[in-house]
């Protein structure tokens, strides 16, 4: 009885490991496998100008026997796109059908300000996303005044304009001038007035111009996003 135990225990068993090679045609054939819910994270969320960018690809692999062999980028600027291509093998199994995630990153570095478009390939996958590289990120607070300088050149042909803000977040309160640093001819420093509004995070953008005789625009020669976050006022009355 105890050998027919044994015996019934060794089928079961192997069949069970059949199972866990052959479900998988993978693993069956030694070949990489499709990753699952592959997605892209960008670090920071909001990047600036300033800031060392890294992607994080992320997904899921059948089981939990796999490699990263390898993961790489490479940026073209004249699109500003980034493409990342990586490889991920199975190992000889068996491995029991476990749902595992994996990840890796890409050190991107600097960006220059722009839109961005990220295209990840892994094991023939493609999954793209798309992101903003900011100049810069103010932080102020509910109701407090603040001001967004541009360098600008002084000429009649050309000229900075606010293209877009959010009136819900941030009143635009108009412009002003300020001297050029070091006293540099030809260059002067349009002063962009703001007030905030309410707390959250939005947006203002600005676009450099070129213009006709008339001031009218007729071609956009430069852009700049800034991110701005609006603290909550600390509700201080109703702790007193």
């Amino acid at each position: 009885m105890k050998k027919l135990t044994k015996v019934a225990c060794s089928i079961a068993l192997f069949l069970f490991l059949a199972v866990i090679c052959t479900s998988n045609p993978c693993i069956a054939q030694g070949q990489s496998c499709p990753p699952y819910n592959l997605a892209i994270n960008i670090s920071p969320s909001d990047p600036t100008s300033q800031d060392d960018i890294q992607i994080i690809v992320t997904g899921e692999w059948g089981n939990p026997g796999y490699e990263i062999v390898s993961h790489t980028h490479s940026i073209s600027m004249t699109g500003n796109k980034i493409l990342i291509t990586a490889t991920i093998e199975q190992k000889p199994g068996p491995w029991i059908q476990l749902i595992s995630g994996w990840n890796f990153t890409e050190d991107i570095g600097i960006l220059p300000a722009g839109h961005y478009v990220v295209e990840a390939d892994v094991n023939g996958v493609i999954q793209t996303t798309e992101f903003d590289v900011f100049y810069d990120k103010l932080v102020v607070s509910e109701g407090e005044s603040f001001e967004i300088p541009i360098e600008e050149v002084l000429h009649p042909d050309y000229e900075w304009r606010l293209k877009y803000h959010d009136p819900e977040y941030v009143e635009y309160c108009g412009y002003d001038y300020d001297p050029p640093p070091f006293g540099i001819v030809g260059i002067t420093i349009k002063v962009f007035l703001f007030t905030a509004l309410k707390g959250g995070s939005t947006e203002i953008h600005f676009v450099n111009y070129e213009l006709d005789q008339d001031g009218n625009p007729i071609k956009e020669i430069g852009a700049r996003k800034y991110k701005i976050v609006i603290l909550y006022e600390p509700l201080m009355s109703a702790r007193l």
